[in-house]
């Protein structure tokens, strides 16, 4: 009798032991990381501590970006825009020109703590903004002309006329995208319906306090 109490007991702490690396397991399979970050002398440092943490340090920017890019993703979907591969892949190709020479792109985002799948999905929120907002970006040939010769100055010796109208235009196309940008932001904004919570805690109107 002893034994198969024992042999139960040893079962039942095996039954628990799978059930909780399957629970962990879940966890890193929707949220892409584990729910103990750290342990130490035999005491567990949890996610929800560092997340809280963070949360309590700059919760300001963090919900307003959260917040502006659901906001982004919502509208992008509702107008049926999408990126395709090619043109996301195109664009991190580009951002790729614009690095130091020598620097590699996954160790600029590594430092940053993000991955190269996070990285993907910014760009393609970025790719389908812009065709959302393309007739608001374009920039004609004279408004080119008229900032090299007002700019003309400011350009490197040596720089040839082609080469500043193609600076110009990209320019003036992301002062446009900027101000377009910040106007489709905004409306986004006042016509949404936001709630935010700003302390960890339940909210006292769900009374579950």
């Amino acid at each position: 009798m002893v034994e198969e109490k024992t042999g139960m007991k040893i079962n039942s702490g095996a039954g628990v032991v799978i059930i909780l690396a399957v629970l962990a397991g879940f966890f890193w399979y929707k949220t892409n990381t584990w729910p103990v970050v750290a342990v130490i002398n035999g005491k567990p440092l949890t996610r929800f501590e560092v997340d809280q943490q963070l949360f309590n340090q700059d919760k300001g920017t963090v919900i307003e970006g959260l917040i502006t890019q659901t906001l982004i993703k919502q509208d992008v979907e509702k107008r049926g825009i999408k990126a395709t591969d090619a043109e996301v892949d195109a664009k991190i190709e580009e951002i790729k020109q614009g690095l130091a020479p020598g620097q590699e792109l996954e160790k600029a985002l590594a430092a940053q703590g993000m991955t190269l799948a996070q990285f993907k999905e910014q760009v393609k929120l970025r790719v389908e903004v812009e065709k959302l907002l393309a007739d608001k970006t374009k920039v004609a040939s004279d408004e080119a002309e008229k900032f090299v010769t007002e700019n003309d100055k400011s350009f490197a010796v040596g720089t040839t006329q082609e080469q500043k109208t193609e600076m110009a235009m990209k320019n003036l196309q992301q002062e446009k995208f900027q101000k377009a940008l910040d106007e489709w932001l905004k409306e986004l904004k006042d016509k949404a319906k936001i709630w935010k919570v700003t302390k960890w805690e339940t909210p006292p109107a769900l009374g579950l306090n």
